[in-house]
């Protein structure tokens, strides 16, 4: 089932993604894009939430809606490897970037390989029995959610200057060694932001956003927008309260965060719904929505082939010297961000014309 408003809600989410992805320079960045030093949650932050929320929407969606326990065992294996091939294209992007940007190692975690960890668990679950039943998605999320909050709270401080002492890091240390995103070599011990006790919190912001697509696809948009309001009025109050307890933090995927970025995200896919029926030209970004994975990858290798060669530094140049001395640094790095969507939107526009389709 596809939906208008819904493919182009993920096509903003990716395009969000893809202007804060490539600043030109990681020294001047545009002040909006940038995530929250530690505790707390800029719009930025919201981007990664609400994608995975939209995959658990189209899970409830588009998902294969099987009965029979031989149909279940099977839809549950095809999510697995749906999953799995997602994990394997994010590997794939990550080695092309360690040789082309000659990073300080290869780094295995990634945004791929945790969205298709989403996918696996989430619709694998999606399709059991208990996770069938009426109530088993929500005693399954606050399972996880108390299971996460007990684990922060019991694996050390949450502060930045202790990170690399928290248990977090301690499981990241074991499973990625000196392959993490932070690699602290006084201690011997790092920490990535799509880590492991992480993921738990990204499973809740997915398995949030099947909760809401199983609304859409039981009640329909227009009668749907009632309970889903009310589910995002609760999601905020308990991630406003939450956050006296833990922090808002994205590199830790707190509780608090994921229910606050997945009340934002319930209210955006009301307010998609919105547009769709008052003003249905405004919902431009369905092609990025429907190529999201597509637009991504290409992006990705984008900024490894610019920053492989000589290109990026006369462009950028070139850029500054055509905007004038007037403009600071992060003005145009945004110029720089948003100037290659219009490339981006051209290759899916042909991918359209062309009736080609990327499935993973």
């Amino acid at each position: 089932m596809r939906l208008p408003a819904i493919d182009a809600l993920r096509g903003w989410t990716v395009v969000a993604m893809l202007v804060v992805n490539n600043p030109g320079d990681w020294g001047a960045v545009y002040a909006p894009l940038l995530h929250a030093q530690w505790h707390g949650c800029t719009p930025t932050d919201l981007i990664f939430p609400l994608f995975l929320f939209l995959v658990g929407v189209g899970l409830a969606l588009g998902g294969p809606q099987a009965s029979e326990a031989p149909e279940l065992r099977a839809a549950q294996g095809q999510m697995l490897q749906r999953g799995l091939k997602l994990i394997a294209v994010g590997l794939v992007l990550h080695l092309i970037a360690h040789w082309a940007l000659d990073t300080r190692s290869f780094r295995p975690a990634g945004v791929l390989q945790r969205i298709g960890l989403c996918v696996a668990l989430v619709g694998a679950f999606s399709l059991s029995r208990f996770g069938r039943s009426p109530h088993g998605l929500l005693i399954a999320l606050c399972a996880v959610l108390c299971a996460h909050s007990l684990l922060l709270l019991m694996g050390g401080s949450l502060s930045h200057e202790l990170r690399f002492h928290h248990w977090a890091a301690s499981l990241d240390t074991w499973a990625f060694g000196t392959h993490n995103y932070e690699w602290q070599a006084s201690l011997q011990r790092g920490l990535d932001p799509e880590g492991l006790l992480s993921s738990l919190g990204a499973v809740v912001s997915t398995g949030l956003g099947l909760r809401a697509g199983r609304v859409l696809r039981q009640l329909g948009a227009p009668a749907a927008q009632a309970p889903l309001l009310k589910l995002a009025a609760a999601l905020l109050l308990l991630g406003g309260l939450g956050q006296w307890l833990i922090p808002f933090n994205k590199t830790y995927w707190t509780p608090s965060y994921a229910l606050w970025t997945g009340g934002w995200a319930t209210l955006a896919l009301c307010g998609a719904f919105v547009l769709q029926s008052l003003a249905p030209q405004w919902l431009w970004g369905q092609r990025f929505g429907r190529h999201a994975i597509t637009a991504y990858v290409l992006a990705w290798l984008g900024v490894c082939v610019l920053g492989a060669t000589a290109w990026q530094a006369p462009l950028w140049a070139a850029l500054q010297h055509a905007l004038g001395p007037g403009w600071p640094a992060p003005a145009v790095s945004l110029v720089w961000a948003l100037s290659f969507l219009p490339l981006w939107w051209a290759v899916l526009r042909l991918m359209d014309v062309r009736a080609w389709r990327w499935r993973i």
